[in-house]
């Protein structure tokens, strides 16, 4: 028995005093398509926005429309009271009526002075008359041409006042300017308004088609060009996606004491109508993409054993072997943070499916002193 136990504890120690093989956490060479992307955060709003104020001071006394309502350009949104308005434009009417009966009388007048002229010329020719009872004739006839000129002058005077008139009439009823949504609506009847509040109606372009105002940081925005593919989420709907497409890089920087953004506009279809204007996106922008490329996980690139000697970053992985290590030199082409596609020197080295080590593995021992996975630089 003593010799047994003898023998098991000095197999025991020539067991536990071996090297441990070194472990490695390893990751799997595919093909994938890399997508790098630009985020940002913004706000959902409709594509065109517009005030409708009130061009004079007046008592709101019908609403046509409430706030959500769609409408049609001239559709009728609200009215106010027209009595005062109507008084006006029946003033007016009357003005341009009496005005048309002194022109009539004018016109009257001057056929009688134009006719007695030219029974004096006549006279005067069978001698009848003197020269100086033409004069006067011929004299009063310029006096009656003159009156029907005045007279078409206030005609023409009283017709503008009545084309006035009617307008101030017609801005007692608001009209809405375009096709679209009513945003935002006044929401009782009676208060006297004036020009110089705030707009009484808000109304937006249609919501099938929406716009998303982003800010994107100053390191990123050279990257964004018109066109480009987005998409976007909303807290309204998680694990949504909603599509999109660059429109406009505005020009005008926010800068705040530690960053300067650029505001993109964004365009977005909503035929569901499921988004609505006001809520926050959070975006991302395709700004760049390769198809079914060989590609790595960017851990593998940065990963470098110990005891090897430095070499240009993100340019050699690690594959395993039954052997241990081997390196393979690459070249890294587009990534999206998490996976580089790469391009192996030469090609035949790097097939789908070749594990690549990512870091070591602590043993038992070295648990207490670190990490269990040791990167490269």
């Amino acid at each position: 028995m003593v010799a047994v136990l003898a023998a098991a504890g000095a197999a025991y120690g020539v067991v536990r005093n071996r090297p441990v093989p070194t472990q490695y956490r390893t990751t799997l060479v595919e093909r994938r398509t890399i997508i790098r992307v630009v985020e940002a955060t913004g706000h959902v709003d409709v594509s065109t926005r517009v005030d409708v104020n009130l061009p004079e001071e007046g008592r709101l006394v019908e609403l046509f429309v409430k706030s959500g309502d769609t409408v049609k350009a001239n559709q009728p949104l609200a009215r106010l009271d027209q009595r005062a308005a109507v008084i006006g434009l029946q003033s007016a009417q009357a003005n341009v009526a009496a005005a048309g009966s002194r022109v009539l009388e004018a016109e009257t007048a001057l056929a009688a002075a134009t006719e007695a002229r030219a029974r004096t010329e006549r006279l005067l020719a069978k001698e009848l008359a003197s020269a100086t009872d033409l004069e006067a004739a011929r004299s009063a006839e310029s006096k009656a041409r003159a009156a029907v000129a005045t007279a078409r002058a206030d005609r023409s005077a009283t017709s503008q006042g009545l084309k006035s008139a009617e307008l101030t009439r017609s801005l007692t009823t608001i009209v809405s300017p375009i096709d679209g949504v009513v945003l935002d609506a006044p929401t009782s009847l009676g208060p006297t308004v004036t020009p110089d509040r705030k707009a009484l109606f808000v109304v937006g372009s249609a919501l099938e088609t929406l716009r998303v105002d982003a800010d994107v940081a100053e390191a990123e925005v050279g990257r964004l060009h018109p066109g480009q593919l987005a998409h976007f989420t909303v807290p309204a709907f998680p694990g949504k996606n909603f599509d999109g497409r660059v429109v406009r890089i505005g020009i005008d920087a926010a800068r705040t004491s530690s960053a300067v953004r650029y505001p993109v506009e964004l365009s977005a279809d909503n035929h569901e109508r499921a988004l609505l204007p006001g809520m926050t996106a959070t975006v991302t922008i395709e700004v760049d993409r390769a198809e079914n490329v060989l590609a790595v996980r960017e851990a593998a690139l940065r990963f470098r054993p110990e005891g090897t000697s430095e070499g240009a970053p993100r340019h050699t992985v690690w594959s395993t072997t039954p052997k241990g290590l081997e390196a393979i030199a690459v070249k890294p082409g587009l990534s999206d943070g998490a996976f580089t596609a790469v391009e192996p020197e030469p090609p035949a080295l790097l097939p789908v499916g070749t594990r690549l080590a990512l870091g070591v593995i602590a043993t038992e021992g070295q648990k207490s002193t670190g990490p269990g996975i040791k990167l490269g630089k």
